[in-house]
């Protein structure tokens, strides 16, 4: 899935540009979990961070929407067909079934909170560098 957004930065922030669709930008709040997590919204540092320092940990992270996933597409590249149709069709087939979506439910989430009401987002290209509010993409 990761390989839809793996495009040099002038070529993302141009599918950006041009799209009709948009970018969401939510405030999110990771609370530390004693056990082991089988759903964990984060793999890296956020999660790391909260269960090592028993502390909340509160991050902003950027989404795009479906429109915006199919202006990034690559329509020759197999790969990227394949994610989008993963995408379109099973998480939208898990996210209306509320007794499905519960085995896919964030563990480590308690807040999500949509920023993009409050701010407009902040895309600026600059060198090799794609900035979109505090996430950098190189």
């Amino acid at each position: 899935m990761r390989f839809i957004f793996d495009k040099e930065p002038k070529k993302l922030y141009k599918a950006i540009a041009i799209s009709t669709g948009e970018v969401k930008s939510f405030k999110i709040l990771v609370k530390p979990h004693k056990k082991k997590n089988h759903n964990p919204f984060f793999y890296g540092e956020e999660i790391g961070v909260a269960r090592k320092r028993k502390q909340d940990v509160t991050v902003d992270y950027s989404f795009c929407d479906e429109q915006l996933i199919a202006d990034l597409l690559n329509l020759n590249n197999p790969d990227e067909r394949l994610g989008f149709k993963w995408i379109t069709r099973f998480v939208k087939r898990v996210l209306a079934c509320p007794e499905v979506r519960v085995l896919y439910d964030a563990q480590e989430i308690e807040v999500l909170a949509d920023n993009s009401i409050n701010q407009p987002n902040s895309i600026v290209l600059s060198d090799n560098t794609l900035r979109i509010n505090d996430q950098v993409l190189r």
